[in-house]
Order: C-alpha cells, then structure tokens, then sequence
C-alpha cells in the first residue's frame, strides 16, 4: 500500500516497515476541520464576555487604584495597610490569584461564577498596579 492511498492530509497514520513496502496499521483523525457557521454563536459569546470583563476590570481597577495610590502617599496609615496588599499580590502570578480566589469563596460557601472571579482578580490586580503608578505620580 502507498504512503498516498493510506490517509488524508489532516490525519495521523503510522506506519510498519516490511521491506521496501509500508503498510498502513492505523489511521487517527485530527477532529478540527475548521471553522463552521454554527461556531459563529459561540465566537460572539466570547468577545461579549471578554467586553464585558474589560469594561469591568478596567473601571473598578482603576478607581480602586487611584484611591488606594492617592491614600498611600497622604496617610502612614494606609501605606502600612495597603503595603502587604500590594506587595502580595504584585509578587504572586495571577493564575495562582485566580485559583486562591476561587478557592477561598467556594470554601466559605459562597461559589462564585468563572466570570465574577475574574472580574475580582483582575480588578484588584489593576488597582495595585495602578495604584503604584498613581503613587509614583504624586510623588
């Protein structure tokens, strides 16, 4: 049997050597195909979720971050409050943000949606890193 007649282009073949000849033993399908119409609902489903988390992350990162910069450089008493927030969450990757999160409202019985842990996550991640650059600003 010919290397040709034994697949398609998207597929996995592998092959036995017996002599000059190859013979095909098994033949595994890739199952993308490309883009159909019908992925077309999903597609949109997505980029409106991902807005949506930018519209909220960046408006409640960035008042949280300006308060939280502003308050830092007027007052001893919120740079000693805020300082093990920012240096905790700046010095820990965010997947393990996300995953502590989750965790920490699943465990006090309050299970949250995927989206709405993002939200938390990224917008208190903005707001420190916002906030150091609003505190570097007035400095």
């Amino acid at each position: 049997m010919d290397v040709a007649q034994c697949g398609k282009a998207l597929s996995f073949q592998m092959y036995i050597a017996e002599g000059n000849d190859q013979i095909c033993q098994s033949q595994f399908q890739l199952p993308y195909s490309g883009l159909q119409w019908s992925d077309v609902p999903f597609l949109f489903t997505g980029i409106y979720h991902t807005l949506l988390l930018t519209l909220i992350t960046v408006v409640f990162g960035t008042l949280l971050g300006v308060l939280i910069g502003w308050a830092r450089e007027n007052s001893r008493f919120a740079k000693a409050l805020f300082w093990p927030l920012v240096d905790v969450v700046r010095s820990r990757p965010l997947i393990i943000q996300f995953i502590l999160v989750n965790s920490f409202f699943a465990m006090a019985g309050y299970p949250m949606p995927p989206l709405a842990v993002g939200a938390v996550v990224l917008s208190i991640y903005m707001g420190v890193l916002t906030s150091e650059q609003v505190r570097s600003g007035l400095q």
